[in-house]
């Protein structure tokens, strides 16, 4: 299930309707399906959204079922390499066990573009690197939060076709 929230009334909306998750999976395992994740949208189609850390905040104050996990889409526009590198690591020690990485769309405004999709795919891996240097000791090392990424990719972002197609409602 995918959501993005304007503020944080959104996200109290969407933890009421994914505590029923657990129940729903329940159902729908006699088909072999499951709701196993939230998926948390950042600045879709250019238009601000709220923060992925305090709604993740937010999610677990109000009860998220643990069994559901938050995957929060990161995108390379508005922040730069030690904004991302920030944001990858406060998401990790926070227990985020996945992300999807983005190039992101244009913004309405300016935006910084550092990094695309593949390079935050780096980015993911030089963090998870530096959380394991964090370890004081062999047996700390499998207590170090680390993030596994997917990530979407096409030659064909930001061409002029792609972009008319982004116009066409």
């Amino acid at each position: 299930v995918e959501f993005t929230p304007a503020g944080r009334d959104d996200v109290v909306r969407i933890a009421r309707l994914a505590s029923a998750l657990p129940d729903l999976n329940r159902l729908l395992a006699a088909r072999r399906m499951v709701v196993p994740a939230l998926s948390l949208t950042q600045n879709p189609g250019g238009n601000r959204s709220y923060d992925a850390l305090a709604s993740l905040a937010i999610l677990r104050a109000e009860g998220l079922p643990p069994e559901i996990e938050i995957l929060p889409h990161v995108t390379g526009k508005d922040m730069n390499a030690d904004a991302l590198a920030a944001l990858l690591r406060a998401l990790a020690e926070a227990g985020v066990q996945t992300i999807l990485a983005l190039t992101g769309d244009l913004p309405a405004g300016r935006g910084v573009y550092d990094f695309d999709s593949p390079n935050l795919l780096r980015l993911v891996r030089e963090t998870n690197a530096a959380l394991l240097r964090t370890a004081r000791s062999v047996g700390d090392i499998e207590t170090r939060p680390q993030l596994s990424a997917g990530a979407a990719v096409s030659p064909f972002k930001y061409t002029p076709g792609s972009l008319a197609m982004s116009d066409v409602a």
